[in-house]
């Protein structure tokens, strides 16, 4: 097992998620907010995407040759306001099914012993001159190391 791994399957689980657009599995950063936008814009022109984030590797247990790890991530959400068509209800019903996908495969595809923490957050906020809805699934995820 390896965070990489780990990271892919995340990834390879939000894919399956109906509705959602793209999905990296890191980070992206890009140099204005238009280009961020365009990372994040789905085959509609809508910004609808995702972002897996690392955020920490802690030792859980240093019994060598056998080490396990709890790797935490933040998973951002984001969809353009589209008010009259209720763009708030569609955003959170693909937060939602994320979320439940997620949980289902608590061993995140057979690339982790097992899901620890999972919470969704979700709010409304105003980036350049638009405004979108923004959710995180903060998920804590164990993962075992042997080494010889």
């Amino acid at each position: 097992m390896s965070e990489t791994a780990i990271r892919a399957g995340i990834k390879t689980i939000i894919e399956g998620v109906s509705g959602i657009g793209p999905v990296h599995d890191y980070e992206r950063i890009a140099e204005s907010i238009a280009a961020q936008e365009e990372l994040l814009t789905d085959t509609n022109k809508i910004v609808n995407g995702c972002m897996i984030c690392f955020v920490e590797t802690t030792f859980l247990n240093l019994n060598m040759p056998v080490v396990d790890l709890s790797h935490i991530y933040e998973i951002h959400f984001i969809r353009e306001v589209d008010d009259a068509n209720a763009s708030s209800n569609t955003f959170n019903a693909v937060l939602h099914a994320a979320f439940l996908a997620i949980a289902r495969s608590i061993n995140i595809n057979d690339a982790a012993m097992k899901i620890d923490s999972l919470k969704k957050t979700s709010d409304t906020i105003d980036i350049g001159k638009g405004q979108f809805h923004y959710g995180i699934i903060d998920l804590v995820v164990w993962d075992r190391e042997f080494y010889t």
